[in-house]
């Protein structure tokens, strides 16, 4: 096989195999999920690359990243829906609610910040999952900061932009 074919191949074989994988919850209790797992591309040692190697390469590594975009903002609605529907307050022991607040649950059950759960919530409210796909959640949370009226256009300018260069620009709103 000529070496764009061969990594061709161990790419179908790596990327399409799923994964059995156990994850301890808060309370320690155990679950099980069948996830797909993402390994590196491997090449041989000393095969020929090529610049389409490359590029596929790149485009593997971008669609990953619209991939995690899009998978941010459906964490963001998932927590707003919890938050929501009061849901988080459905955990008890001996019939007492273990949360006194969302801010406690997210911490103890999520494992993460307050400020973290609100920045994916306010994407995931603001904007659309296409839009978190396509610039990413971090050029979306300074859109935020911006007035409302201001931020369709800002999303339109987004594309091409780099992070510091749309900060600038939000900064001087």
């Amino acid at each position: 096989l000529a070496a764009s074919e061969w990594l061709a191949e161990i790419t179908r074989e790596e990327h399409a195999m799923p994964r059995m994988v156990r994850a301890a919850r808060a309370d320690e209790s155990a679950s099980t999920a069948i996830v797909p797992e993402a390994k590196p591309v491997l090449t041989r040692l000393g095969a020929p690359q090529s610049e389409s190697d490359l590029d596929a390469a790149v485009e593997r590594f971008k669609a990953h990243g619209r991939a995690f975009g899009g998978c941010y903002w459906d964490l963001g609605r998932e927590l707003s829906g919890i938050v929501q529907s009061n849901l988080w307050k459905s955990r008890s022991r001996d019939g007492a609610p273990v949360y006194k607040s969302w801010e406690s649950f997210v911490r103890a059950e999520l494992g993460m910040s307050v400020e973290k759960a609100r920045y994916m919530m306010g994407v995931a409210a603001d904007f659309t999952r296409e839009q978190a796909a396509d610039l990413g959640v971090s050029k979306l949370a300074l859109i935020r900061q911006a007035p409302e009226q201001a931020r369709p256009a800002l999303v339109a300018r987004a594309k091409g932009q780099c992070k510091r260069k749309l900060e600038g620009i939000v900064r001087e709103m």
